[in-house]
């Protein structure tokens, strides 16, 4: 038995020095211990005297992988042989343990894998179809810089005592020509101008006015030019822009030593100056006026414009009124400053009539009479986050002088603060009027030392003490869906005033959440009285002080007079 054996293990010896001896470009492989073969030979091609795989066991054949980077961290036994004609450059052996049983030896090249083409960078195109090559994409063009044209470049001096009018109007003559332009009052400068009306009806749209500088008033009345009744007018404009940061200075004071008596009791909220008059192209205009209106100046003219905006600038000192809004549709004043004394007459901040869609927001005023005053044929005005004081403060009228119709409707004020003003929130009408005033809200008020936090008044007269024109009427102008919410704060007389009209009562008014309490600290000459509420309907809401106990509910017995005014609109 052990000769046997023996004799086995010689045979094997045999066989085993046998394949050592195998060339290595025959066989594919260099020596391989005979029990690594007896169970991987599948993956190694055989001797003639080894069985062949079976043929279920087959590979198919594959690509060699692409040889590795000279860094790469691949162990050396599974890089791929060299190609034909390219041998590495020969290494240094190193070291290595001996092989374990499951170790595969350091020429063994390692089992083939399969590896498929790179996918085409690019789709390939169809056979027999022409593909126009693709050109690079080209940067978008430069934006197409806007001309500018600088008062100083036409003759201005701006040096506070040249008068720049003729220069003003030659850079506007230019300016207008080109769409999208801007006129250049620079910083640094201050401009004397005369009364002068800048035309558009030939100018091109989205003309920017840019005012950096400063433009004042001539000191002498004798300089001012033929028309009075205004200083700087724009006119039949769309898409135009007023902005900057500069001033307008209207240099009143000798204007308001000037004014009438009775102006000093006057409020300058007189729809009689709706009427506007072109006597010609070369002139401003002239205002149809009523025997007690002052013949000040109003600073800045808007008239007869669409999609307008006035932002950024500030306009003191005005003769009369600071900003006028006239026959205009999409109006919008932001970031703009008023300041007059608060004794200066007629010097509202600014003054809306016949228009519609105007936006008044983020602005200070600070003027001898009503901050804002909108006027008859207003629809669609919004104002908001504005401060007003000192001042009358902001009015809806006066509406319906001399029998005059008047419709406004869809006002909204809220989100204001008014401080140290003769009134809060007020609608004024005169008798004998036609028309009306409704959709109105006024919310989110904040009042502080304000005489008369909310008034409406149908028996408005400012014709002085001689009462001309004054005298009771049987019509006014309706007064009817009115809404007064969140009102808070201090006053110096009367909380609240309703004078509304016996023929044409006020209707639908609405009070919400008002609290209006007496100032602590009362000037010498002030009174508190209490609430006058006369032929007022509508109903009272949540509210503390003070207790309207005369609102009535429901509608008057002549409803039918309200609702006819009502409807003529």
């Amino acid at each position: 038995m052990r000769s046997k054996s023996l004799i086995l293990i010689l045979v094997c010896l045999c066989i085993s020095s046998l394949v050592n001896s195998c060339d290595a470009s025959v066989w594919g492989c260099s020596w391989i211990p005979w029990w690594f073969v007896r169970t991987h030979y599948y993956l190694f091609p055989h001797p003639w005297f080894l069985k062949p795989p079976h043929p279920h066991h087959s590979m198919p054949p594959v690509l060699p992988p692409p040889p590795p980077s000279r860094r790469s961290s691949v162990p050396p036994f599974l890089h791929t042989p060299p190609t034909k004609g390219h041998a590495p450059p020969a290494k240094q052996p190193s070291p290595s343990p001996p092989p374990s049983p499951h170790t595969p030896p350091k020429n063994w090249h390692g089992p083939p894998v399969r590896r498929s083409p790179p996918p085409p960078s690019h789709p390939t195109p169809p056979k027999n179809k022409h593909v126009p090559p693709q050109s690079p994409k080209s940067p978008p063009p430069p934006a197409k810089k806007l001309p500018t044209f600088n008062i100083r470049n036409f003759g201005g001096k701006g040096d506070g005592n040249t008068d720049d009018t003729e220069a003003f109007k030659s850079t506007w003559l230019a300016a207008c020509k080109v769409e999208g332009s801007t006129m250049v009052i620079p910083a640094g400068y201050k401009f004397v101008l005369r009364a002068v009306s800048l035309e558009g009806i030939q100018c091109k749209e989205n003309i920017v006015f840019q005012l950096d500088g400063s433009i004042v008033a001539p000191e002498n009345h004798d300089k001012w030019g033929g028309d009075r009744s205004h200083w700087i007018v724009f006119k039949r404009l769309t898409g135009f822009t007023i902005q900057g940061c500069g001033t307008i200075d209207g240099r009143g004071s000798r204007w308001w030593k000037l004014s009438s008596a009775s102006d000093d009791t006057q409020d300058s909220g007189n729809d009689a100056d709706d009427d506007y008059h072109e006597d010609s192209e070369e002139n401003v205009g002239m205002f149809t006026a009523n025997a007690g209106s002052s013949t000040s100046p109003t600073a800045l003219m808007i008239y007869h414009s669409k999609n307008t905006i006035l932002k950024g600038i500030t306009i003191r000192n005005s003769p009369r009124f600071h900003v006028q809004i006239m026959n205009c549709n999409g109006v919008k004043v932001h970031d703009f400053t008023a300041s007059s004394p608060g004794d200066s007459p007629n010097t509202d901040g600014i003054q809306v009539h016949r228009s519609r869609d105007v936006s008044i927001y983020n602005s200070k005023f600070s003027c001898g009479d009503d901050c804002i005053a909108i006027q008859k044929g207003c629809h669609n005005v919004n104002v908001h986050n504005v401060t007003c004081g000192p001042g009358h403060g902001i009015s809806i009228g006066s509406l319906g002088t001399d029998h005059s119709k008047a419709c406004v409707s869809n006002i909204t004020v809220r989100d204001v603060n008014i401080h140290d003003t003769m009134n809060g929130v007020r609608i004024k009408t005169w008798q004998g009027g036609k028309g009306a005033v409704r959709g109105v809200t006024f919310s989110d008020i904040r009042m502080n030392q304000v005489k008369f936090p909310i008034i409406v008044d149908q028996y408005y007269c400012d014709r002085g003490s001689s009462g001309h024109g004054c005298t009771n009427q049987t019509t006014a102008v309706a007064v009817s869906g009115i809404t007064y919410e969140n009102i808070r704060g201090t006053y110096t007389d009367t909380a609240i005033y309703f004078a509304c009209s016996d023929s044409v009562p006020c209707t639908n008014i609405v009070l919400d959440s008002i609290d209006l309490r007496p100032a602590k600290q009362l000037d010498h000459d002030s009174q508190l009285h209490d609430s006058l509420c006369w032929k007022v309907f509508g109903q009272w809401k949540s509210s503390h002080e003070p207790k309207v106990a005369c609102l009535q509910v429901g509608k008057p017995s002549t409803y039918d007079c309200v609702r006819s005014n009502i409807d003529s609109c």
